[in-house]
């Protein structure tokens, strides 16, 4: 008898037990009515009461995070809604929701502020709709993007940093700290982040070009060529990977493979300002190189071969169609006129090449580099 005494007693201290953890606290009561009224204050009070007594009431703390988040504590907001979902996923609905509202508010309100150049004001909110949301990377992005604008490179830095520890793999964000990282000359680091970026999404041509650059920055030259052979093999017709895979053959002076990569461009957009110009630089160069022993030997008087000559003529002679095209496209510049002209007469067309320094003289203000 005493036995079954105890058990019915067990049995009834159970059900009581579950019917006050099923009641709704007074607290919660008040704040619901409070809220009702649109008294947040009153609301909060009463909740921050509620979980003190009832730490495991998920109800309290996601009302608590509704009241922070009306007052624009989203710090606040975020530890109430993290410690409800800890203890029930019964509001996950309601929080997924309000995250978003408020996200989207400080979001766009941070991409308008940036599109009207207020970048300072636009850092504030992308800052908050990373603080709302930590794993939206595109908040991180966009605060990266607006510190960048506003040649806060520090705070650029932080912002990226912030974004990998909250969303270390998404792609786009990875390759936006290595450009952030190569601006800082933290060359080491780019080398980290970009690698995974490229490794995510070997078609972001960007992130290969800056992987490949950081590599050569650090005298990995062979790897930045491979950096590129791997991305092109993916991606053949992608132009500004075999532009960019241009300039490294450019800067290290293989000039031949540069100049077949910057016609490769060319094939497929005979209007890429860039690609001319370069193009017409490695010529120039390449010419030069042949010009400046003949021009030697000339001034010391002494007989050079017409085929030598002839041979300089025809190097400079290859620039001229790339240098045409680079005025044409940008007929303000007496810099380019300047270099079609010295082009010109090197190349033979010495009539060709007094109306190039004419104009170039004309943009200049009646000045020409040239001496004529």
């Amino acid at each position: 008898m005493r036995r079954v005494a105890l058990l019915g007693l067990a049995l009834l201290l159970a059900v009581g037990a579950t019917l006050l953890v099923g009641c709704q606290s007074k607290e919660v009561t008040s704040a619901k009515v409070y809220i009702q009224q649109d008294d947040w204050d009153k609301a909060i009070e009463q909740l921050k009461m509620a979980v003190k007594l009832y730490p495991n009431d998920p109800e309290a703390h996601y009302l608590l995070g509704e009241g922070y988040a009306m007052k624009g504590d989203y710090e606040g907001m975020n530890r109430e809604f993290d410690a409800s979902l800890a203890i029930s996923p019964k509001f996950e609905k309601q929080i997924k929701a309000t995250r978003e509202k408020y996200w989207v508010r400080a979001f766009n309100n941070g991409i308008k502020k940036y599109n009207a150049q207020a970048y300072d004001e636009a850092i504030k909110d992308f800052a908050t709709a990373a603080m709302i949301d930590p794993k939206r990377p595109e908040s991180y992005i966009d605060w990266a993007a607006a510190c960048l604008a506003a040649n806060k490179l520090d705070e650029a830095v932080k912002a990226v940093e912030q974004g990998l520890q909250n969303v270390p793999d998404d792609p786009k964000l990875l390759a936006l700290a290595g450009e952030v990282y190569l601006r800082a000359n933290r060359t080491e680091d780019a080398v980290k982040v970009l690698e995974k970026a490229v490794q995510a999404d070997p078609s972001n041509a960007g992130a290969v070009a800056n992987l490949a650059r950081a590599y050569h920055m650090l005298g990995k030259k062979d790897k930045a060529l491979e950096t590129y052979e791997k991305a092109l093999a993916a991606n053949p017709d992608n132009t500004d990977l075999i532009f960019n895979e241009g300039l490294l053959y450019l800067d290290q002076k293989q000039y031949d493979k540069a100049a077949e990569r910057f016609k490769k461009v060319l094939e497929k957009n005979p209007d890429d300002y860039e690609a001319n110009w370069r193009l017409a630089l490695t010529y120039l160069v390449l010419a030069d190189s042949l010009n400046a022993p003949v021009a030697e030997r000339l001034v010391n008087g002494e007989d050079v071969p017409k085929e030598e000559i002839q041979k300089v003529k025809d190097a400079y002679a290859k620039a001229i169609p790339y240098l045409e095209k680079c005025v044409e496209l940008k007929p303000d510049d007496p810099d380019l006129w300047l270099y079609l002209g010295q082009a010109y007469v090197r190349a033979g067309f010495p009539k060709k090449g007094e109306e190039a320094f004419k104009k170039e003289k004309e943009l200049r203000g009646g000045e020409s580099k040239s001496g004529k």
